[in-house]
């Protein structure tokens, strides 16, 4: 979802490694791995859509039972 131009924001790490010039000699370089990215909050404003997705049945063959309706305990595993 991210254009050209837009501001974001990443979080991963730093990786060096060494290689060789054009010339064969030794050169450490950097690069950063992303894990995460996203845009940044502080510039992009977006909204939220929270329509429900259409009911689909499963794809892998589990089953998953209805919810629980109004009034009705429910089950909580920790």
């Amino acid at each position: 979802m991210l254009v050209k131009g837009d501001r974001f924001v990443a979080e991963g790490y730093l990786h060096t490694f060494q290689s060789s010039n054009d010339e064969g000699l030794p050169v450490h370089r950097e690069e950063f791995v992303a894990r995460k990215i996203g845009h940044d909050m502080a510039y992009t404003t977006y909204g939220v859509d929270r329509t429900p997705k259409i009911q689909q049945g499963p794809t892998n063959g589990c089953t998953v039972p209805p919810p629980p309706t109004a009034g009705e305990p429910v089950a909580v595993g920790l």
